[in-house]
């Protein structure tokens, strides 16, 4: 209430008091202004101009480097663990790896009678073969004639090949087959022989041949 009049009114000072004149005369104002801001000013503005100084010296810039490159290592880290669980975050193409289990007439064959392999499927999703596993136990066990993939051959040769190049003891076997779209299909073609039965296998036992494709595709559902 800076109106002494009306305070006077209301009966809070004496008709002829001074109330309000030194805050008109903006006083209190002036001396805290002034000194208050000119104090913490300057002082504050020396102390973030002496830190700006020491960061433009070559001592200086070193360590702005270096917390740098220890803040880009740390996001580069996060970065390659989070891709670990999510290798396609930002892709708009999602591929993963994934296996294509090839049916067979004749899964099950027999040791000691000859018999015919004839793998054939088609993938359920968009998928490019680039390695053919096939569970063969021994060498000379069984023999692949052709392989195909959307009815083109990839076989180039005219001679026969051993399936236990694809067996789970094979190494440096990897194809590099063309993509196939669900509406395609893969083949394998060969024979089983009558090769005697190695241990621990034993004359007339049944063993069920399988084999699969493994390699990248468009992952279901994206």
């Amino acid at each position: 209430m800076r109106d002494p009049a009306q305070a006077a009114l209301l009966g809070v000072l004496p008709g002829n008091s001074d109330f309000g004149v030194e805050f008109e005369n903006y006083e209190f104002g002036d001396d805290f202004g002034t000194e208050f801001g000119t104090e913490f000013g300057t002082e504050f503005g020396d102390e973030i101009g002496a830190e700006e100084a020491a960061l433009a010296t070559p001592a200086g810039q070193s360590l702005v480097r270096k917390a740098k490159a220890a803040v880009a290592k740390a996001n580069g880290r996060g970065q390659n663990r989070s891709l670990l669980m999510n290798p396609n975050a930002g892709l708009s193409l999602k591929v993963e790896t994934y296996v294509m289990g090839l049916a067979s007439a004749t899964p099950t064959q027999t040791w000691g009678s000859s018999g015919v392999v004839n793998f054939n499927d088609q993938p359920k999703v968009r998928f490019r073969p680039q390695r053919l596993a096939i569970n063969v136990p021994c060498e000379g066990l069984v023999t692949i004639q052709d392989i195909s993939v959307s009815n083109v051959s990839v076989a180039v040769g005219n001679g026969v090949i051993d399936a236990f190049n694809f067996s789970p003891r094979a190494f440096g076997t990897s194809l590099d087959l063309p993509a196939i779209d669900p509406s395609q299909r893969a083949s394998v073609i060969g024979a089983w022989s009558a090769l005697a039965a190695p241990a621990p296998y034993v004359p007339g036992q049944t063993y069920i041949l399988t084999a699969a494709f493994i390699g990248p595709a468009h992952m279901a559902g994206k």
